[in-house]
């Protein structure tokens, strides 16, 4: 892959660049003191901070004083980033008792909450923030976040809530990710040496405050049909005037934020109004590309459409979760980040969680968990036969066991074909 990947560099803060001119030679190039930073910082930030300045500095020489001061700011935000996802990834892993508790929780709130900045027109982004931090704190990468879209695809609640929820978990889950590929990308030479590489890395890392902000676009990306269509179903059949509907709702939901949460952030705000835009200027609205499009919009492009693509909705046939991922790693792969991408490989797998396959033992069983070492040797639970039967559980990890994958199953066809499916699902993730 491109080092780079495909999202342009961010354009340098020139109010910044223009402060001061001039060079600085290479002794005054030789250290970096981070507890100079502006920002105070805990001694946790101050050693990423440090360990990041480590990473780069021997490499970028003959910086001008605005270079300077625009790599410092890029080691200020790294490292407060690294500290907030050391954070969240040292929490202690979930069972499965608690990720059900959690998903309990979880969707409820976000119904009643959705509903009420409708009615009331009041964001109450402090309760959003910590509806969203909660979740990061509780579901991270490390805790098998995309378990909960197991649950969530067959709790039988409203389909927007549905959506809503898994997209915003995806989102940060990708988030995370992306954030710890970029941190090992920096340590690179071609990278490190490099100020505008370095800053589309630091355009792909993002801060627990920023992860928060990322949740909320997703939390708001289709608002537009909670007030058109409160109570869509996966299952409706849009008339053509309630199609040209489908059609406005990115730029709809953008509207009503702009006019109702003026002060809502406006990189959450262009978010939403680009979330069905694609890197190579195919998408809808406008088919923008490259530097126009925003820092979150391409995370939550991807995790809206592999979300659509991969679960029953009213706007398009859905396919296997391996298949849709084979289609956006080749004929679809200029409209997404190749770093998303290989982020959502890393959490998800070559053969993603949640998906269901025929295995070479002759049973029928679902992708519970990947190994980042191993992404095509995942943990699977067999519980269907051959005959379309529930035998009891069985849990292999492939990386174990002489077991292989031989073909995709639709969930569909399994809803059909197997009494009492939602049940077995249910015991199959918990």
């Amino acid at each position: 892959m491109d080092e780079t990947s495909k999202t342009n560099e961010p354009e340098v803060d020139h109010k910044v660049s223009n402060l001061v001119g001039g060079e600085l030679g290479d002794e005054q190039e030789k250290k970096i003191d981070v507890s100079t930073l502006k920002v105070p910082v805990s001694s946790k930030v101050q050693a990423r901070q440090t360990e990041i300045a480590d990473k780069i500095r021997g490499s970028l020489r003959s910086l001008s004083n605005a270079d300077v001061i625009t790599r410092d700011k890029v080691i200020e935000h790294v490292g407060q980033a690294l500290a907030d996802i050391d954070d969240i990834e040292s929490k202690p892993e979930l069972d499965a008792t608690a990720m059900d508790e959690t998903l309990d929780r979880a969707i409820p709130k976000l119904q009643m909450y959705m509903d009420d900045v409708i009615r009331t027109q009041s964001l109450h982004k402090d309760l959003m923030a910590m509806f969203i931090g909660d979740l990061i704190d509780t579901t991270g990468p490390n805790r098998d976040t995309t378990k909960l879209f197991l649950n969530i695809e067959y709790s039988g609640v409203n389909f927007l809530t549905n959506h809503t929820l898994n997209v915003m978990l995806l989102s940060i889950s990708l988030g995370i990710e992306l954030s710890k590929l970029m941190e090992k990308k920096l340590t690179l030479p071609e990278i490190s040496s490099d100020l505008k590489k370095i800053l589309i890395c630091n355009r792909k890392i993002f801060t627990r405050n920023e992860l928060i902000d990322l949740g909320i676009a997703a939390l708001l990306h289709d608002i537009h049909y909670r007030i058109t269509f409160p109570e869509l179903s996966k299952d409706k059949k849009f008339t053509l005037k309630e199609e040209s509907v489908v059609e406005r709702h990115a730029a709809e939901s953008y509207h009503y934020l702009k006019q109702h949460f003026p002060g809502l952030d406006y990189e959450i705000v262009r978010s939403v109004y680009q979330h069905h835009e694609y890197l190579d200027g195919t998408g809808t609205p406008n088919g923008v590309s490259g530097r126009m499009i925003a820092r979150y919009s391409p995370i939550l492009s991807f995790a809206d459409h592999y979300i659509l693509g991969a679960t029953e909705n009213p706007f398009q046939q859905i396919l296997h979760p391996n298949k849709l991922l084979q289609n956006m790693m080749t004929k679809d792969r200029n409209k997404f980040d190749d770093d998303i991408l290989l982020a959502f490989i890393r959490g998800a797998g070559i053969y993603p969680i949640g998906s269901w396959y025929v295995f070479s033992n002759a049973t029928i069983g679902v992708v519970t968990k990947i190994h980042p070492d191993a992404v095509k040797k995942p943990t699977i639970r067999c519980v269907v036969n051959s005959k379309m039967q529930a035998i009891p559980i069985q849990e292999i990890d492939m990386r174990y066991e002489d077991i292989k994958v031989m073909a995709p199953v639709s969930v569909l066809k399994l809803k059909e074909l197997v009494p009492d499916f939602h049940k077995l699902l249910i015991k199959a993730v918990a």
